[in-house]
């Protein structure tokens, strides 16, 4: 059984690297941060135990604090993490920080565009019925700044009451620490946190509404496919060079090149495709290129990692192929 002390200044500066530390971020509940706070110095745990008490990489070992179980994990680079099951209860957290503003009255909040940041940052703006400004790249006293339609233009709007920094926005404090006192507000009791949470489940993601520049596998059709039908089969995202964008094939909004959208995928397939200098660019950053095309010289065939000397219109029956077995008999069934 691990216990957690209350840990002097000093001792907490001196064994701050090599003891065992919790980083505020990974509390689940506010309510049981401010209940450690209330007798653990700063923003961290230190687990004063036995050495072979702590679990080896991997592990994972539950102790009771209280009337809390908490899951003590040990990464691969020796640092201990915990988890603890006490129920997160976003509604009522939002409804404590709207409360603080109205007692408040600030002029302006910024919030971290993080997932729990720019969550709460939401339904407090609801709450008080107040319009936020989300993503916002560039921040400073006389505005802020965030990119807009594939980051060809810039919005820019005077700071706000409730405004969101996109990651790495802001540097980080190193100034001299600053004080944190409680302040007391009276808050309307929120639902409680067992019916709140109505259901918790993964939504797959629809593969034709991922923005594209987020994908991580690409495929795309240009001028040396003439199946389109075939392509829509292979594909649920339909990709397409500026050739079939023009000629009102596909899309404008399918077209990749650096005129369009710039890829960073993990693998893209060009079915069809020469490459031209702009759709190249458009695909440099990404990191395996798998090109199709009957011209052994095509300036896709160079860049391409694997390249298939082959009319796509040959290549995609097999494909479809392929991915009907995979379905039928998936990998690891007997």
């Amino acid at each position: 059984m691990l216990d957690v002390t209350p840990t002097s200044l000093q001792r907490l500066w001196r064994e701050r690297r090599r003891g065992y530390s919790l980083p505020a971020e990974f509390y689940l509940s506010p309510e049981v941060f401010k209940a450690d706070m209330a007798v653990i110095f700063g923003r961290h745990w230190i687990y004063v135990g036995v050495e072979p008490d702590v679990p080896e990489a991997g592990d994972v070992m539950v102790v009771d604090i209280g009337k809390t179980s908490v899951a003590i994990v040990r990464d691969d680079d020796g640092a201990v993490r915990a988890f603890h099951d006490s129920a997160y209860d976003p509604a009522g957290r939002a409804a404590r920080i709207a409360a603080a503003l109205t007692a408040l009255d600030p002029r302006h909040v910024l919030f971290p565009e993080s997932i729990d940041g720019g969550d709460v940052a939401r339904r407090v703006a609801v709450r008080l019925g107040a319009p936020l400004f989300t993503q916002a790249e560039g921040v400073s006293a006389s505005g802020l700044v965030r990119p807009a339609r594939g980051r060809s233009v810039e919005q820019r709007a005077a700071p706000g009451l409730l405004d969101a920094a996109a990651p790495d926005a802001v540097a980080e404090y190193a100034g001299p620490p600053w004080e944190a006192r409680p302040l007391a507000v009276a808050v309307a009791k929120p639902a409680p946190a067992g019916t709140a949470v109505l259901s918790v489940r993964h939504v797959p993601a629809d593969p034709a509404t991922v923005p594209l520049a987020l994908a991580a596998f690409v495929t795309a059709a240009g001028s040396g496919v003439t199946d389109l039908d075939a392509f829509r089969q292979l594909v649920a995202a339909l990709r397409a060079s500026r050739v079939l964008c023009d000629s009102g094939q596909m899309p404008r909004r399918t077209q990749v090149g650096a005129s369009s959208t710039i890829l960073a995928a993990t693998c893209y397939l060009a079915l069809g495709i020469s490459g031209a200098p702009q759709h190249l660019q458009g695909v440099a950053g990404c990191e395996h290129v798998v090109a199709v095309n009957t011209d052994l010289h095509a300036a896709m065939i160079e860049r391409a990692g694997l390249a298939i000397v082959q009319d796509a219109q040959a290549v995609m029956p097999a494909l479809l192929r392929l991915l009907a077995e995979e379905a039928a008999c998936p990998v690891g069934s007997p």
